[in-house]
């Protein structure tokens, strides 16, 4: 044997290992801190800080059987690399985040089989697939599982009589009305009791059937427990008072609950195990083929390819603007609109970064339209349409789940449609969102599109535009009503009445002698 350490395939593919995982780092940094700062922030997320420890344990635990399997290296693993690479940039143009979180842990898979071969890594597969648990995801559950948890409260409130009437995730009884707000959704629980059942699964069970039966479990015992645990408190509330409820809620919430739940999937585990935990692993067999491969110079080339992508990234400058000629809310003087002070109007949307915002109010009859209209142009870092800042209400008020129709067609165009709230206050809101002149449904269909446009032009400009009206009082219009306002309301001033045509001379605006936008991004 060589005294030469490179010699030594572990030591060369180790090294290989560290060069390749320092280039995803310095090429997606931006994206791995944002990562690491949801996780440690986001209570909901969490379980993300234990993720990838708990996966570099999995791999110390079969070091023994690992060292009989010498790293060869494997260019075809490269493909992943560059699949990683290409999801990447589509996430990097779309600003998306989930994407690229998944990029960075499909880049690490295919680092690990690129250097370490097929045989090697079939050994350690499932704690490189257990990194992508600690992607934060999901937060599109919240609204979904606010609505079951409301959903199941009602049915137990229900069979066990107590009088209620229900609006959604509102439930009024004796004692007050209650919301199954967000936080009582249980995402916390759901993600932390299916993190732990999917590594019981490997650890304790041999049988696929009882694999899924346990992860099945981590879905349906949380849900289950946090409906209870809602159930318990309106209980109380209605045996004594809401302040002696939200005492206990705070006692039992959070850890204490989360424990409960975690205990009762691992007694459920145990039960049921079909091989002890200490022996998961160990005494598994791997037939594996030879893996073919041109040498440790081969992979060379792939462990620049997240550099290479990152530097394809058309750069925006956060300082860019591309000014458009102001417009002025429309009027008319033979139509049933009158236009008043939009002093007088409540809860308008929150858009960050915009360009120019048109804020206006009409009335007819008894009914009070709001109309809000933005421009981004063009969209730059801080200065998005699609940012998770923006909202369509202001604070305090909140958007009822489940409220509304979705997406509503009118003037051919798809308006999202939502129902805001605020204690006894409802209203109906319309949105449309439009990118380089094109609508589109929120969304991750928004941001495709602004990413596509981004990569075509370099920037891209977008623009949306807000409807608003009260539900009940004080005009006591009923939602069909105020939907039959809005339609006629866009029959009156068609949507691009609201929008903002191209300059008649594009090009060399300046901002304190510097330009700021050579051409128009239509």
């Amino acid at each position: 044997m060589s005294n030469r350490p490179l010699d030594n395939p572990f030591i060369r593919a180790g090294a290989l290992m560290a060069v390749g995982l320092v280039l995803i780092a310095w090429a997606w940094w931006q994206d791995i801190a944002q990562w690491a700062h949801v996780v440690w922030y986001a209570d909901i997320y969490s379980h993300g800080v234990l993720v990838p420890f708990v996966s570099l344990w999995l791999v110390w635990r079969d070091r023994d059987l690992l060292a009989k399997v010498p790293p060869k290296p494997w260019v075809p693993g490269g493909a992943v690399i560059l699949g990683a690479a290409g999801l990447w940039l589509l996430a990097a143009l779309m600003e998306a985040q989930l994407p690229a979180h998944m990029a960075v842990v499909t880049a690490i898979n295919g680092l690990a089989l690129l250097v370490l071969g097929p045989a090697f890594c079939r050994r350690v597969l499932f704690a490189l697939l257990f990194l992508y648990l600690a992607i934060p995801f999901g937060e599109g559950m919240v609204v979904p599982l606010q609505t079951l948890t409301a959903q199941l409260v009602i049915r137990m409130l229900a069979i066990s009589g107590i009088a209620f009437s229900a609006d959604g995730v509102l439930i009024t009884l004796a004692s007050g009305t209650y919301e199954v707000a967000r936080a009582c959704a249980g995402v916390k629980f759901l993600f932390t009791s299916v993190v732990t059942s999917v590594l019981l699964a490997h650890l304790l069970f041999r049988s696929w059937l009882r694999r899924a039966l346990i992860v099945l479990a981590g879905l349906l015992v949380p849900l289950l427990a946090n409906a209870l645990r809602v159930y318990g408190i309106l209980v109380i509330s209605e045996a004594t008072d809401q302040s002696f409820a939200k005492d206990v809620d705070h006692i039992i919430y959070g850890w204490t609950f989360l424990s409960v739940i975690l205990l009762i999937l691992i007694v459920i585990a145990y039960r049921f195990a079909d091989r002890p935990a200490r022996l998961a692993g160990r005494g598994d067999t791997v037939s594996a083929p030879v893996a073919s491969g041109r040498g440790w110079h081969a992979v060379l080339p792939f462990l620049l390819v997240p550099v290479l992508v990152r530097l394809a990234v058309p750069p925006v400058d956060a300082l860019m603007q591309c000014p458009l000629p102001a417009i002025s809310a429309p009027v008319c003087v033979d139509c049933d609109y009158r236009q008043l002070d939009s002093a007088y109007a409540r809860n308008w949307p929150q858009f960050v970064g915009t360009d120019q915002e048109v804020k206006a109010l009409y009335r007819n009859a008894a009914t009070r339209v709001q109309l809000y209209a933005a421009l981004y142009t063009p969209e730059r870092d801080g200065h998005r349409l699609t940012d998770p800042r923006n909202s369509l209400v202001a604070d305090g008020w909140e958007i009822l789940p489940a409220g509304g129709r979705g997406v509503v067609t009118e003037a051919g165009l798809p308006w999202q449609e939502v129902v805001a709230w605020q204690g006894d206050a409802r209203r109906l809101v319309w949105q449309l969102m439009l990118i380089d002149g094109q609508a589109v449904v929120p969304g991750w269909r928004a941001k495709l599109a602004a990413g596509l446009s981004r990569f075509h032009y370099g920037f891209d400009r977008a623009a949306v535009i807000v409807l608003t009206a009260d539900i009940g009082s004080p005009s006591d219009a009923s939602e069909d009503q105020v939907r039959a306002e809005f339609r006629n309301f866009l029959s009156t001033f068609p949507p691009d009445t609201f929008l903002w045509s191209e300059p008649a001379t594009p090009g060399d605006s300046q901002v304190s002698g510097e330009p700021i936008c050579a051409a128009s991004a239509g």
